[in-house]
């Protein structure tokens, strides 16, 4: 083959491959030959990772590239990117720079979550404020000291748990019958709950006892409304109560002072009864002598049945005297007719025998004798 031939071909496929590469960087828009951009100047406190061509995303789509960086007055930095004409940016959202694992920083616009900020395009030719993600590998150094202490407190507390297992299976291994015999008691108590609870269920099982709980259950309303009627006379009642104590709290001083001098009356009365007492228990008194001298007791029971005795004997004497005052009254002048005029005795009348003599006696029991005042009571 030919030198020149085979130049041609080369530099053909040269020409080739370049126009092929252009034509690819124009369909993945890595230059922006034909696609309109502006400007944007974003400050950060930090920029860690940020390079040149450093991608700028916004959900994760690709709206443009950092241009360059360069550091400001009070010690910030500012980045200057390229954005991509026609994608909408607002002024509630915020730049930040987010790095990877790796070292790869990002910038992306993402919410703000300021509710100040509108909800608007934001100015092109001002200077935004953007943010620093945290770095994990930053966060994770930061967390060194933390984790630290978290393991370390994890150590203490395995170390504490163990002791604690030690001495639960120490108290367990001491306290062993007493656990048997609580564990032998809870099995007794389920086996007589057991029982209950069987004996309940035929209880209520029971079709006459549920017609009986069913008749309970139907009587429950009336019961309570019976029980609202108690309250309600309870409340009467009470109210009654409160009516009579309200004067008895206004008389509770007078009230007071009558108990008080009341239980005074009460309290010499029993001294009085004291003194009785004491009196009547003395040999010496009158009332001691009555209550311990027999003698003095026969003496005076002598005394009183002599007295009855005498009061019998009397008691015809005052028949009599009633019966001559009755005469007297009733015919005065037979007295002066035989106080003028003197008759002979009952001995000297003749002819006055016992029989004659009859009809002016009168009987007393134990005694019988002529009327000594016959001739008063001789019939006329």
């Amino acid at each position: 083959m030919d030198d020149r031939v085979l130049h041609f071909r080369v530099g053909l496929m040269a020409v080739a491959s370049v126009l092929i590469a252009v034509i690819l960087v124009l369909f993945f828009g890595e230059m922006p030959i034909l696609q309109r951009t502006y400007l944007l100047r974003i400050r950060f406190p930090q920029a860690p990772g940020v390079t040149a061509d450093t991608p700028v995303r916004k959900s994760g789509i690709l709206i443009g590239r950092v241009v360059r960086h360069e550091f400001a007055e009070d010690g910030k930095v500012i980045v200057t990117v390229r954005i991509n004409e026609g994608v909408p940016l607002k002024q509630n959202e915020v730049c930040r720079i987010r790095g990877s694992l790796l070292g790869d920083a990002v910038l992306e616009f993402v919410p703000s979550g300021d509710p100040r900020q509108p909800d608007a395009p934001i100015q092109r030719e001002e200077l935004q404020e953007g943010v620093v993600a945290l770095d994990p590998l930053e966060a994770v150094a930061d967390m060194r000291t933390d984790l630290k202490r978290a393991i370390d407190s994890i150590v203490s507390t395995s170390d504490k748990f163990g002791q604690t297992a030690q001495r639960v299976d120490s108290i367990l291994k001491q306290n062993e019958e007493r656990i048997n015999r609580m564990i032998t008691m809870a099995e007794q108590s389920l086996t007589l709950s057991q029982t209950t609870f069987a004996n309940l269920n035929k209880m209520i099982g029971d079709e006459q006892s549920r017609h009986q709980l069913a008749r309970a259950i139907q009587q429950l309303p009336d019961l309570i409304t019976t029980t609202q009627q108690a309250v309600q006379q309870l409340d009467l009642v009470l109210k009654d109560v409160q009516a009579f104590s309200r004067p008895l709290r206004e008389r509770g001083p007078a009230v007071a002072d009558n108990l008080d001098q009341s239980l005074s009356k009460l309290n010499a009365t029993l001294d009085q009864m004291y003194l009785f007492a004491q009196a009547l228990n003395n040999n010496t008194g009158t009332l001691g002598q009555l209550v311990h001298n027999r003698e003095l007791y026969d003496r005076l029971n002598t005394t009183i049945a002599n007295l009855e005795e005498v009061s019998q004997r009397l008691r015809p004497i005052v028949e009599d005297a009633r019966i001559f005052a009755d005469k007297v009254a009733r015919h005065p002048g037979i007295l002066v007719r035989d106080a003028v005029r003197p008759q002979a005795g009952l001995k000297g009348v003749p002819g006055m025998t016992p029989e004659a003599l009859a009809p002016y006696q009168w009987q007393t029991p134990g005694i019988n004798r002529p009327g000594l005042l016959a001739p008063l009571l001789q019939p006329r």
